[in-house]
């Protein structure tokens, strides 16, 4: 979506290549936060794990809109596993390992792979202290926006009056360009309940996954909460867009703006030129 906005307000943008952020991210923001300081750029895309300190360091002085996408914390494991399984099926063994893509049992995966606790290992505390901590209760104060992946149209019409965007602004095809795993043709809803419950036995309830996304729900809600009834009643008319632009762009991807980022914006422009009529 910012991407297309990007091309549309002639934007400069930074995406990185792929950088895989050690548990601090120190090392990768340092290099890349760098690069945007000392650049004219106006947009920044990063997986980067989040450190405050350097944050605040290097971006002070631009006094950027920060925003982050929150996901599910069972969905992103389970995306992890298919993930992992995709790299190795296209030889793509490098980076295969960091995601154990080399185990093909889901029910192992769980219970070897370090992908599943990582996120949690950031804090470095139980979740009981964590869940009580300050900086647990702050650390979404830093940002201006939290895009919940789950509740993702209310996630754009609260994203909408912060930047000024119009509904037809928000358009976008998914980045999921690729086929996915072949696992995904085996994994059954019964294998769904199976694999959840077996991370949940692993990790815990009320790990700090779990907590963080609670918090993520509540920060969404707040705000959803706030907005004007005529904007709260248009997530149905939202959702029908992206179905028809899905369908009628989903084979018109080119141009991107990098891979499988800002695609199809000539497809989706024509669209909404032929049937966005209000403003």
């Amino acid at each position: 979506i910012l991407g297309k906005w990007a091309i549309h307000h002639n934007l400069d943008m930074l995406i990185p290549p792929n950088i895989t952020a050690n548990i601090d991210g120190e090392a990768d923001i340092k290099q890349q936060m760098t690069l945007f300081k000392q650049s004219k750029l106006d947009m920044f895309f990063s997986h980067s794990v989040y450190n405050q300190s350097l944050f605040e360091h290097y971006l002070e002085d631009k006094d950027p809109f920060r925003m982050t996408v929150v996901r599910e914390p069972n969905d992103r494991f389970r995306s992890g596993y298919f993930w992992g399984r995709y790299l190795v099926e296209t030889n793509r063994s490098n980076l295969a390992g960091f995601v154990c893509g080399d185990i093909e049992n889901y029910r192992e995966w769980v219970q070897k792979c370090q992908f599943v606790a990582k996120a949690s290992q950031v804090m470095y505390m139980t979740p009981r202290d964590w869940r009580r901590s300050t900086r647990a209760k702050t650390v979404f104060r830093h940002y201006d926006h939290v895009v919940v992946t789950a509740r993702f149209y209310e996630s754009l019409l609260t994203l909408m009056p912060k930047l000024g965007l119009r509904l037809e602004e928000v358009l976008a095809l998914s980045s999921k360009s690729h086929p996915g795993s072949k696992a995904l043709d085996e994994f059954t809803e019964a294998d769904q309940v199976e694999f959840d419950r077996l991370v949940r036995q692993r990790i815990g309830e009320t790990d700090k996954d779990y907590v963080f996304y609670q918090m993520a729900l509540a920060k969404l809600d707040r705000e959803f909460e706030a907005l004007p009834q005529e904007m709260k009643d248009a997530v149905p008319d939202i959702q029908q867009m992206y179905r028809e632009v899905d369908e009628a762009c989903s084979t018109k991807r080119r141009p991107c703006v990098y891979t499988g980022i800002g695609c199809g914006r000539e497809c989706i422009d024509e669209w909404v030129q032929e049937h966005v009529h209000c403003r």
